[in-house]
C-alpha cells in the first residue's frame, strides 16, 4: 500500500480522507471505526494531544457521524456536519473541495 498523504487543491491548501497524522487543513472522516480515527483518539480513548493542537483543522462528516464524535470527548466546534446527498462545499483558505456525502450503508452515519 502506497504511503497515506494529502490531496492539495489547486491553490496549494491540504485535505485527507480518514487519515489524521498529516497536519492538513481539512479532514473527512468516512465512518466511526477505530481505524479511521487514528491520530484523533488515543488508545485509551481520550482526544490526541496532536489533535487538539492543529490549529483550525476540522473534521467533515455525516450527521450521525458528528454526533458519535461529540460523544468520544471531541468539541463539537471541530466538526462540520454536512447532510448527505447534497453538493457541499467547505473553504480551505481561498479553495476547497464540493463533495456529495452518499450512504455507504455499512455503519451508522457511513459515507463515501
Amino acid at each position: 500500500m502506497p504511503p497515506r498523504q494529502a490531496h492539495t487543491t489547486s491553490e496549494g491548501d491540504s485535505y485527507c480522507v480518514d487519515w489524521f497524522g498529516s497536519g492538513a487543513d481539512l479532514y473527512f472522516l468516512s465512518h466511526m471505526h477505530t481505524d479511521h480515527l487514528v491520530g484523533i483518539f488515543k488508545q485509551n480513548g481520550s482526544v490526541t494531544g496532536e489533535w487538539e493542537t492543529q490549529t483550525g483543522a476540522k473534521i467533515v462528516c455525516s450527521e450521525q457521524t458528528k454526533d458519535l464524535l461529540v460523544a468520544r470527548g471531541l468539541p463539537g466546534s471541530r466538526v462540520i456536519a454536512k447532510p448527505m446527498g447534497e453538493a457541499c462545499f467547505v473553504p480551505i483558505g481561498s479553495s476547497g473541495p464540493t463533495f456529495v456525502l452518499i450512504n455507504a450503508n455499512h455503519c451508522p452515519g457511513s459515507v463515501m
